[in-house]
C-alpha cells in the first residue's frame, strides 16, 4: 500500500472491466482510519461519562455496605461497555433493595422484642408503657429502639426503688440508722433483682430487731417497772397525753408481763408516730422536689443543690423555706438570662446599623437580621420565656455576630483591587450529539488573579448559583468535590464551571439565575452580573442562551 502514494497514477484493474487509480484507493483508506479514530474517542468519552454517572448513583445508595460500594465501583471501572456498566448498576440497585428490606425486617423484629419487654415491666403504669411503646414504634433505627428500651428499664428500676423505699420506711421495727443505710443501698442498686434483695434484707433485719427486743425485755423483766416511766419519757414521738396514759397503766400493773406489754405498746405507738412523721416528711420532700423540677430557669446543678438541702431537711418548715429560696433563685435566673439576651440583641442590631449598612454586606446583614427575627418570634411564646431559651438565643446571636464580623472581613477582602473577579460567561448550552442525544450544560467562566491560592486550594471554597428572588440554590458547588469530578476545570486565572443538566431536578423547569456568590475562607464575592440574568427552561429550551 505504501507504493500507492499521491504521485502514483498507475491504474489497478478491479474485477472484470473495472479500473481505478491507485491514489484514489489511498484517500479512501485514510478517510476510514480517521473516522474510526473519531468514533473510538467518542465511545470512550461516552463510556467514561456513563461510568462517572453510575459511580455517583452507586455512592448514593444508602443501603449498600462500604465493601459493596467498593465492589460495584470496581466493576464499573473495569466495565468495557455501557451495557456492562448498566448491568453493574442493576446489580447494585438490587443489592441495595435487598439490604434495605433486611434492615427493615430486623428493625421490626427489634421493635417487637422491645415492646414485649416493655409490656412485661410490672412496675410501670399504663401511661408510662404507652409513651415508651410509642417511642419504640416511632424509632427508625436500631439505636433508637435500644435507647427506648434502656429508658424503659431505667423507669422500671426507678419505680421499683420508690416502691421498696416506701416499704422500708413503713417497717416500724427498723431503727432510723438501719432505714437510712437500707435506703442508700436501694438507691445504689442497678437492677430490680438487687432492689428486691435489699427489701428481703430489710425484712430479715426487722425479724432480728423484734427478736432482740424481746430478749432485752426478758433480761430487764425484774427492773422494768422501775425503769418503765423513764423509758416512756424517752419516747420522743409520743405526745404528753399518751405518755401520761402509759405511766398510769404502769402504775396499775400487777405483773412483769403487764409492764412489758405496756412498754411494748408504747414503743409501737412511738415507732408508728415516728414512721408516720418520716413518711409525711418524705412525701413533703418528694412534693418539694417535684416543685423544683418545674422551675425551668434553674440549672441542673442548682436543682441538685436544692434537692440535696431538701433531702437533708428535718422539718416541713425547713422544706418550705428551701423551696421558697429555690423559687426566688428561679425568677432571678430568668431575669438575668433575659437581660443577657436583650444585650446581645442590641449588640447585633447596632452592628447591623453601624457596620453592615453598605449594599455589599447584604447577605451577611440579611442573615443576621433573620437570626434576630427568628428568636424574636420564638420568645413571643410564653412557654419559651425561660432561662434555657434566653441563653440559647443569646448564644446564637453572639455566634451570629461573630459570623457577621467574619462576613464583613471577607467582603472587604473581596473588594480589594487585587482580588477583583470578572464574569466572562453565563450561558445555557444546548446541542445534540451524533446519536441525536440532547446535551444541556450550564457554563460559567469567571476570571481573576491567583485563583489557585485563593480558591482552588481552599477546601472551604464554594460557588453558589442562585435565584435571589425566590431564594433558590440551583448549585452549591464545593470546590474539592467539583474539581475532583471535573465540573470545575480551573487554572490560576479562571474559574471554569461546566455542569451537565440532564436529569437534574432543580433545573428541569423554568430557571432564572440572577446571583452568583463565590466564597472562600477569606473572601466573599457577589459576582457582578451587570444587571443580567440567565433564563431558560431545562425541559423545553432547545437552543443556547446567554445571560442578558
Amino acid at each position: 500500500m505504501n507504493k500507492l502514494n499521491s504521485k502514483s497514477k498507475k491504474g489497478i484493474l478491479i474485477g472484470v472491466g473495472g479500473f481505478i487509480v491507485a491514489s484514489t484507493i489511498t484517500g479512501v483508506v485514510a478517510g476510514v482510519a480517521v473516522n474510526k479514530q473519531a468514533n473510538d474517542r467518542r465511545v470512550e468519552s461516552e463510556l467514561l461519562a456513563k461510568k462517572t454517572e453510575t459511580v455517583n448513583k452507586i455512592n448514593g445508595l444508602s443501603s449498600l455496605k462500604p465493601e459493596e460500594v467498593n465492589k460495584f465501583n470496581k466493576e464499573v471501572n473495569e466495565a468495557r461497555s455501557i451495557q456492562e456498566v448498566d448491568d453493574v448498576l442493576a446489580k447494585a440497585n438490587q443489592t441495595s433493595s435487598t439490604n434495605k428490606a433486611n434492615q427493615q425486617a430486623q428493625l421490626i423484629k427489634s421493635k417487637n422484642d422491645a415492646k414485649d419487654q416493655v409490656s412485661g415491666l410490672v412496675s410501670l403504669n399504663n401511661q408510662q408503657k404507652e409513651l415508651l411503646l410509642k417511642e419504640i414504634d416511632d424509632a427508625d433505627t436500631e439505636q433508637k429502639v435500644q435507647v427506648a428500651l434502656v429508658k424503659a428499664n431505667q423507669a422500671q428500676l426507678t419505680s421499683k426503688k420508690t416502691e421498696v423505699k416506701n416499704q422500708i420506711n413503713d417497717l416500724v421495727d427498723l431503727t432510723p440508722e438501719q432505714k437510712t443505710a437500707l435506703l442508700k443501698e436501694v438507691e445504689a442498686t442497678d437492677s430490680t433483682q438487687k432492689v428486691e434483695a435489699v427489701l428481703e434484707k430489710a425484712k430479715t433485719l426487722v425479724q432480728t430487731n423484734k427478736t432482740n427486743k424481746r430478749l432485752l425485755l426478758q433480761q430487764q423483766a425484774n427492773s422494768k417497772k422501775i425503769e418503765a416511766n423513764n423509758q416512756i419519757d424517752q419516747l420522743a414521738d409520743l405526745s404528753e397525753d399518751d405518755k401520761n396514759k402509759f405511766k398510769e397503766q404502769i402504775a396499775k400493773s400487777s405483773s412483769q408481763e403487764d409492764i412489758n406489754k405496756i412498754i411494748e405498746n408504747a414503743n409501737q405507738l412511738n415507732n408508728q408516730n415516728k414512721a408516720n412523721k418520716e413518711k409525711e416528711l418524705t412525701e413533703k420532700k418528694q412534693e418539694a422536689n417535684t416543685s423544683l423540677e418545674s422551675l425551668v430557669n434553674l440549672s441542673t446543678d442548682q436543682k441538685d443543690q436544692y434537692k440535696n438541702r431538701i433531702d437533708n431537711a428535718k422539718t416541713k418548715d425547713d422544706i418550705e423555706r428551701i423551696l421558697a429560696s429555690g423559687r426566688s433563685a428561679d425568677q432571678k435566673a430568668k431575669e438575668e438570662a433575659e437581660a443577657a439576651y436583650t444585650t446581645s440583641k442590641a449588640t447585633a442590631t447596632l452592628y447591623i446599623t453601624g457596620s453592615m449598612n453598605e449594599p455589599k454586606y447584604v447577605d451577611g446583614r440579611t442573615e443576621l437580621q433573620s437570626k434576630i427575627k427568628v428568636y424574636e418570634e420564638v420568645l413571643k411564646d410564653a412557654t419559651n420565656q425561660n432561662t434555657s431559651k434566653y441563653l440559647e438565643a443569646k448564644t446564637e446571636l453572639d455566634n451570629a455576630i461573630i459570623k457577621a464580623m467574619k462576613h464583613v472581613e471577607m467582603v472587604n477582602n473581596a473588594s480589594k483591587p487585587e482580588n477583583k473577579l470578572t464574569l466572562k460567561t453565563l450561558q445555557y448550552q444546548y446541542w445534540t450529539n451524533n446519536k441525536d442525544s440532547e446535551i444541556k450544560n450550564l457554563q460559567i467562566l469567571i476570571e481573576g488573579k491567583n485563583i489557585n491560592a485563593r480558591f482552588n486550594n481552599d477546601p472551604k471554597s464554594i460557588l453558589l448559583i442562585k435565584n435571589s428572588k425566590q431564594n433558590i440554590n440551583y448549585f452549591q458547588a464545593a470546590f474539592p468535590k467539583y474539581l475532583k469530578n471535573r465540573v470545575f476545570q480551573n487554572d490560576d486565572t479562571k474559574i471554569d464551571f461546566g455542569a451537565d443538566l440532564i436529569g437534574r431536578k432543580s433545573t428541569s423547569g423554568d430557571v432564572e439565575i440572577d446571583k452568583l456568590v463565590l466564597i472562600s475562607d477569606k473572601e466573599y464575592h457577589i459576582i457582578n452580573l451587570d444587571g443580567k440574568t440567565l433564563k431558560f427552561n431545562g425541559s423545553t429550551t432547545k437552543q443556547t442562551v446567554n445571560a442578558s
